[in-house]
């Protein structure tokens, strides 16, 4: 009996389905694949049948996406960017996973992240995302064609074979987006969720974002409140990201409204009032010009009514 092989579109369809952890599959990721399929000439120990050259073509990434598209395994989406496709067979198809897969360095942040870490009732119909400045964007991708591809990048650079894009997103179909660009979308700014392919700001970053660009958090009255009725219950990993991350100012406004807003006295809260600047200019609110009223003990213009 003759060795059963498998062809290329075909071993593509059983990693794609087997083994890609997004619902989006982009230009890059089917390079990649091919490319180790080329070079493996096998995949899960069945042969690869009309191999007739030691590397894929540049051309062959657009008939092979042709051809899953044809079978199904691929679709196009309208909204999308042109060289990203969905997997119609990922159980997560909803914007958020969605995003993550588009930007592999981006992360949900902002009110989008304080719904999904339970901290406000607000339902925002903007989906708000943080992602990296171009230059580190770019660091972060040639960092994954490494881990992608090891000692075959080479290889995938000699064939031209399409590298990581970088895209800022406004929407996704008819879901507007907000996307955040920071020098501070570090990897140690969110989590992995377990359950799906989607990364979120961690509740100690959210936090800090809150106080950073409370205007893409509901403003700084709602701000305020959630600080109120939460920062108790989260307080240790509130304190930690501000210590580590935050600069002067993000440790006198958190100091200010963990202090006098929410009655919460800690030793390393206490330790960031020594960064207070009498007669300075510096206001609670960015978003809002100085107000006359101020704390004392902060030197904080209370820009807002709260």
């Amino acid at each position: 009996m003759a060795e059963k092989q498998l062809s290329v579109a075909g071993a593509l369809t059983l990693r794609l389905l087997k083994e890609h952890p997004s619902p989006i599959v982009t230009t890059y990721d089917l390079g990649v694949e091919i490319l180790k399929l080329y070079l493996a000439r096998e995949y899960s120990g069945q042969k690869i049948k009309k191999l007739s050259s030691p590397l894929p073509e540049r051309s062959s990434i657009s008939r092979y996406r042709n051809a899953l598209m044809e079978l199904g395994i691929l679709e196009e989406r309208r909204g999308l960017p042109a060289d990203t496709y969905i997997l119609p067979s990922s159980p997560h198809q909803d914007d958020m996973n969605l995003a993550c897969g588009i930007d592999p360095f981006c992360y949900v942040s902002h009110l989008s992240a304080m719904a999904y870490h339970g901290l406000t009732d607000r339902f925002s119909k903007t989906l708000f995302l943080t992602t990296l400045p171009s230059t580190p964007w770019r660091k972060r991708a040639e960092e994954k064609m490494h881990r992608d591809l090891g000692d075959a990048l080479e290889k995938f650079r000699e064939i031209h074979f399409p590298t990581p894009t970088r895209h800022t997103l406004s929407a996704i179909g008819r879901q507007p987006v907000n996307t955040h660009v920071s020098k501070y979308a570090d990897a140690g700014a969110y989590v992995h969720l377990s359950d799906r392919p989607t990364r979120v700001s961690s509740i100690g970053r959210t936090f800090l974002d809150m106080l950073r660009q409370a205007d893409l958090c509901g403003g700084m009255i709602h701000v305020v409140r959630v600080f109120e009725s939460t920062a108790s219950t989260y307080l240790p990993l509130i304190v930690s990201e501000i210590d580590r991350h935050g600069t002067a100012i993000d440790k006198v406004r958190a100091g200010y409204i963990l202090d006098e807003r929410c009655g919460i006295h800690d030793a390393r809260v206490e330790q960031w009032h020594t960064l207070a600047q009498r007669g300075g200019s510096r206001v609670l609110d960015a978003s809002a010009p100085f107000w006359p009223e101020f704390s004392e003990k902060w030197c904080l213009s209370i820009n807002t009514n709260l």
